[in-house]
């Protein structure tokens, strides 16, 4: 960088992976600083339509969330996407992945509403992008089965989760954790709806993996047995 003239078209590229690099070691205040530079520099050029621009947007907008600061990152995600949606077709993958981010913000501010839509346009475009049985799209289906559940709609809620499971059947190992905590939740939605029959049929089956790949002390063990005890203390 001390060798480029100021003018020189690569230093916006240098701040960027200036910016990677500190981002990947953790060291979230120097990435800002160095994404903020190669911003700057983009527009001191007058390129502010540069699709470059909106990676940048969404790289400051990583960061942000990454430390918390929402009311920052959700800013600058609405910054990318509306560079990306002016230079992009508006179903490129990048923008689901922006929408995804705008939503996992609501959810963490309990905006559950406002989450399952953006989690929505996010599968919409991914749906068109990825293969039928890509796990991203079950983990989006379980996202939002997790808000339809906080929101008590149990049917909505069943359904993704439900989709979610043949998606990652088709994609991970019958063993896995990720299919664990779908059955686990599904469990209780059964158990809010009183079906505990039901429920306990489906912490059965997270008992069954979680003894395969799990030690007998891991908390999650010990969350499903106490959710074992529960459901059959009722029935």
């Amino acid at each position: 960088l001390n060798e480029l003239p100021h003018d020189h078209s690569d230093i916006d590229a240098c701040y960027y992976s200036l910016g990677i690099i500190a981002d990947e070691k953790g060291s979230y205040k120097s990435s800002l600083k160095y994404y903020q530079l190669s911003l700057e520099t983009l527009l001191r050029k007058n390129q502010s339509n540069h699709p470059h621009l909106g990676t940048l947007y969404y790289m400051i907008g990583e960061i942000y969330r990454k430390k918390e600061q929402f009311t920052e990152a959700f800013e600058s995600y609405n910054k990318a996407l509306q560079i990306w949606k002016e230079t992009f077709d508006v179903n490129q993958p990048k923008l689901a992945k922006c929408l995804n981010n705008i939503a996992l913000i609501y959810r963490s501010e309990k905006q559950y509403l406002e989450a399952i839509s953006y989690f929505t346009q996010a599968l919409s475009i991914n749906e068109k992008y990825l293969p039928i049985n890509h796990i991203d799209l079950g983990i989006l289906h379980h996202n939002i089965g997790a808000l339809h559940l906080c929101l008590s709609n149990y049917d909505d809620a069943i359904k993704h989760y439900n989709i979610a499971l043949e998606i990652k059947y088709k994609s991970c190992s019958s063993e896995h954790s990720s299919i664990a905590m779908t059955l686990e939740n599904l469990g209780l939605v059964y158990e809010s709806k009183d079906n505990f029959q039901q429920a306990l049929s489906y912490y059965e089956q997270v008992a069954k993996i979680h003894r395969k790949i799990l030690p007998q002390a891991h908390p999650d063990v010990m969350r499903i047995d106490e959710a074992l005890r529960r459901v059959s203390s009722k029935l």
